[in-house]
């Protein structure tokens, strides 16, 4: 029996990473880099649009950056 609220955590940290790996893109390579990394990763539209273009409105840790 697999306990699905495991399973949850683990894709939204998975989820987690890629888009920190993102947002570092963007502040190295810029914008077009990070977002065409997140669509390879298959991270949906709305998110990415979310992170890369409102910073503020980003969860977590880095939701207080500037950009």
């Amino acid at each position: 029996m697999s306990d699905h609220s495991t399973a949850c955590r683990r894709k939204n940290e998975a989820l987690a990473n890629v888009i920190e790996l993102g947002l570092s893109y963007q502040d190295a390579l810029g914008y077009p880099s990070a977002k065409i990394y997140l669509m390879e990763q298959a991270v949906d539209q709305e998110i990415i649009k979310r992170v890369l273009a409102y910073p503020e409105r980003r969860r977590g840790a880095r939701g207080h950056r500037s950009s």
